[in-house]
């Protein structure tokens, strides 16, 4: 065994006194933390007996879901990025948009563009989809603000504009994620009294984790999920409706998180005077 420097490449001899004698070669890569080796074994009489290895390595990017819940306060953000490179936004909380009751209240975020600043940020100039969940302005505000600042969108997709879509139907994407429509518009068995319980659901898939984006589904909308047969089953929940008593009903719950991650995602603005999220023990 000796290292040989020659023509600016470092050499490695090894050599082996039996058959099947081991020589671990640890090789030079630099990657997330793993060390990188292989094991030579001289297992012939006509093994050749002088060989050059040569190993190179390339830096790239690794092929990687990307999801971004942004802090919009008091609404929901979301910008989803595949691997391949398609980007998706599900609602975008108040954006520039001042409703009546607002006062100046800090805590809901509107008046200010949180979505499009996260969007610029991230140099994001085209959107395979922009999705509004339902007809709230905690929802679709950013959108809108995203639409106005001229970024290009292929479609805008929401209870009131379905693209033909239906419950069990996945978004048409050129990806390796699979966006399932859980919930667009209101269930069958559901009062159409409440907007919330419109709210598109999407169950993304990628590999062996799966998310579940909820908007601000009520526990009537739950129920018809828990009861549809539809998979429920994920590793992060996106808790519906900012964490409210109203939603994340224990069924529910149960049906989502079953797996060994237990991740919950709770959007809402510090402060806000409907005291959300409540009963945040009930994450636990």
């Amino acid at each position: 065994y000796r290292p040989v420097a020659a023509n600016g490449l470092l050499f490695e001899s090894y050599r082996s006194q039996h058959f099947y004698d081991v020589n671990r070669i640890d090789l030079p890569v630099e990657a997330g933390g793993v060390d990188y080796s292989m094991e030579m074994q001289i297992n012939s009489s006509t093994a050749i007996i002088d060989t050059l290895l040569l190993f190179t390595s390339t830096l790239r990017e690794p092929s990687l879901l990307r999801i971004d819940f942004v802090d919009v306060r008091q609404g929901d953000g979301i910008v989803i990025t595949t691997p391949e490179g398609e980007t998706i936004a599900v609602d975008g909380g108040y954006g520039t948009r001042i409703p009546n009751f607002s006062q100046g209240a800090y805590w809901n975020g509107n008046g200010q563009p949180f979505m499009l600043d996260h969007v610029i940020q991230r140099d994001i100039g085209h959107f395979r989809y922009l999705i509004e969940t339902h007809n709230h302005m905690d929802h679709w505000g950013g959108l809108a603000d995203i639409i106005n600042h001229g970024i290009a969108y292929d479609y805008y997709l929401s209870p009131d504009d379905k693209l033909g879509y239906e419950v069990g139907d996945y978004l048409s994407i050129n990806s390796s994620v699979t966006f399932q429509i859980l919930n667009i518009d209101y269930p069958p068995t559901v009062n159409p009294s409440s907007e919330n319980n419109r709210s598109i659901v999407l169950r993304v898939e990628y590999g062996d984790v799966a998310y579940l984006l909820t908007g601000d589904i009520e526990s009537q909308t739950e129920n018809y999920l828990v009861n549809s047969g539809l998979d429920l089953s994920v590793d992060i929940l996106k808790a519906a409706h900012h964490g409210s008593r109203t939603s994340s009903r224990p069924a529910f719950l149960n049906a989502s998180l079953n797996r060994e991650n237990k991740i919950v995602i709770l959007t809402f603005g510090t402060g806000n005077p409907y005291n959300h999220p409540h009963d945040i023990h009930r994450f636990a």
